[in-house]
C-alpha cells in the first residue's frame, strides 16, 4: 500500500527563550511543521536540538528587510518575544503576507 507524502507547514517562530523553547518543543514533537526559530542570540539557538525539521535564524528583528525575506517563506509567524518586539514582527508579517500570532503577554 502506498502512503502519502506529508506537507509540513512552514511556521516561522521568533524567539528562544524559554516560551520559544517551549513551543518550539510541542511544534516539532509532531510531525506536521517544518519550523524556523528566530533570534538574535546564537547561543540561545544552540540550545536547540539539531533536528530534520528544524532551521535556526540568528536576525535581529529590527532589521526589516531581513525578517520580511525570512518570513516570506512561512504561512505564519509565532511571537514569543517581550512585548516592545512585537510592532517589529507584527509590521514584518504584513510586509511578507503571513500570518502572526502572539504567544505572550
Amino acid at each position: 500500500m502506498k502512503t502519502k507524502d506529508k506537507t509540513r507547514t512552514k511556521v516561522a517562530l521568533v524567539g528562544a527563550g524559554k516560551i520559544g523553547i517551549m513551543i518550539s518543543e510541542l511544534l516539532l514533537s509532531v510531525d506536521d511543521y517544518e519550523l524556523t526559530v528566530i533570534d538574535a542570540n546564537q547561543e540561545q539557538l544552540d540550545s536547540l536540538d539539531n533536528v530534520a525539521n528544524l532551521t535556526k535564524v540568528c536576525l535581529d528583528v529590527t532589521d526589516e528587510e531581513s525578517l520580511v525575506k525570512v518570513l516570506a517563506q512561512h504561512f505564519a509567524v509565532l511571537s514569543a518575544t517581550p512585548f516592545f518586539m512585537t510592532r517589529y514582527i507584527a509590521n514584518a508579517a504584513v510586509k511578507a503576507g503571513i500570518h502572526y500570532l502572539d504567544l505572550t503577554e
